[in-house]
């Protein structure tokens, strides 16, 4: 979920939900990779 609201002060915000199918470290390593993606 990515929520937008630069009147709060939250230019991006995003959550990342996960059901138990993938290990803490896996979620992490996307982050980055989200991270680039928002960019463009």
């Amino acid at each position: 979920m990515v929520l937008v609201a630069p009147e709060a002060g939250l230019p991006l915000l995003f959550i990342e939900a996960d059901n138990c199918t993938e290990e803490a470290p896996v979620i992490a390593a996307q982050f980055d990779k989200y991270m680039s993606h928002f960019r463009l």
